[in-house]
């Protein structure tokens, strides 16, 4: 998980490092390895780093491309960067790192914003080209990394969480009762609108274009599920085998980091099965569960707690357990700061991993 900001001035007024710096304070804690900032006329990029493959500092960010074209900041995980990373080696480019961040840049040289669609993976991507003047931001296929803008007065910010734009000097926080009422009519938000004015999610598998002429923000979806030709010769026995095989290069594939690996363990048939084929491609696995206080706890309410169908799992698959146990104490004492991070209320959200 590392933090991405960004501001472009259709005004061309010049960047300000003190503005970007502002607003990767506001995500500091997305990204403890390291900090970085380009700026460009009127463009600031920013970053903050958690390192997971190539540790080094040759992984900083704001990473340019070898022809100095293009400069992006990225957050998330490329599953078949080294397959890219293959193909582009034999077009001619050259490597010094071995981080996926690298190979996007490298990408973009090569092929263009055309290059997002090759990408497996989960990512938020903002990507300044010098040459054209253009900067890119691109989500993937399932959202699963954050990513946040807002556009108006000659500017566009963009940021990991509503709090790094919040957080640029003079933005006036108000509250959008549209998406309030969306929210409390329907216990969710189906729209891109946030709680927040004028701030939107951009939509998974899109990418949007900004320059100095641009009038609005305009959604350019690349993907979306299609189930319109199912393949009926497909038996039963072989789509459990392909599930099964779909699943397990999944859990593999996911596994790609140069720091130790863990999972949650909740004790359910979801984690139970991630933890079984991840365990097996490493020594020891480390697993995590949250617990309750049951102590005064009676009914249907002593199901709630999982722990020891989790500890069950973890002695078999031989893992490294921890066991979180919260009270209603703390769970009083950390809802502000859950509340904090959460920032944007729609199902989907795995409220107790912000715990």
């Amino acid at each position: 998980m590392c933090g991405i900001a960004g501001i472009f001035k259709l005004n061309n007024k010049m960047a300000s490092e003190t503005e970007i710096r502002l607003m990767t304070h506001a995500v500091a804690h997305r990204g403890p390895d390291g900090e970085g900032h380009f700026l460009h006329e009127n463009v600031s990029l920013g970053h903050k780093r958690l390192a997971i493959l190539d540790t080094s500092d040759k992984g900083l960010q704001p990473m340019q491309s070898r022809n100095g074209e293009w400069v992006i900041t990225f957050n998330g995980c490329i599953y078949n960067f080294q397959e890219l990373k293959e193909e582009l080696s034999a077009l001619g480019h050259s490597f010094i790192s071995n981080t996926d961040t690298e190979v996007i840049t490298e990408g973009l040289a090569e092929y263009g914003v055309g290059f997002f669609k090759r990408l497996n993976g989960m990512f938020a991507v903002g990507a300044y080209n010098k040459v054209s003047k253009q900067l890119y931001l691109s989500r993937d296929r399932y959202g699963v990394k954050p990513l946040y803008y807002y556009f108006g007065n000659n500017i566009l910010l963009f940021c990991s969480e509503i709090k790094g734009i919040l957080a640029f000097p003079g933005f006036k926080n108000e509250l959008n009762l549209h998406s309030l009422n969306e929210y409390f009519t329907f216990q969710n938000q189906f729209t891109y609108t946030t709680l927040f004015k004028n701030i939107f999610m951009l939509p998974a598998a899109n990418t949007v274009c900004i320059n100095e002429h641009t009038k609005e923000v305009i959604h350019n979806p690349w993907w979306d599920y299609d189930f319109s030709e199912p393949d009926e010769k497909m038996t039963f026995e072989d789509s459990v085998s392909e599930t099964k095989r779909l699943f397990q290069q999944a859990v593999k594939r996911q596994m790609l980091s140069d720091v130790p690996v863990g999972s949650y363990l909740s004790g359910g048939m979801d984690s139970g099965s991630i933890t079984a084929i991840a365990s097996s491609h490493v020594n020891r696995l480390t697993t995590f569960t949250c617990g309750f206080d049951m102590s005064e706890v009676t009914g249907v309410e002593a199901n709630y707690d999982e722990r020891r169908d989790a500890e069950l799992m973890a002695n078999y698959f031989k893992t490294e357990h921890y066991e979180q146990i919260m009270n209603a104490g703390d769970l009083k004492w950390s809802l502000p700061k859950v509340v904090y991070h959460i920032e944007d209320l729609r199902v989907g959200i795995s409220y107790p991993n912000y715990y």
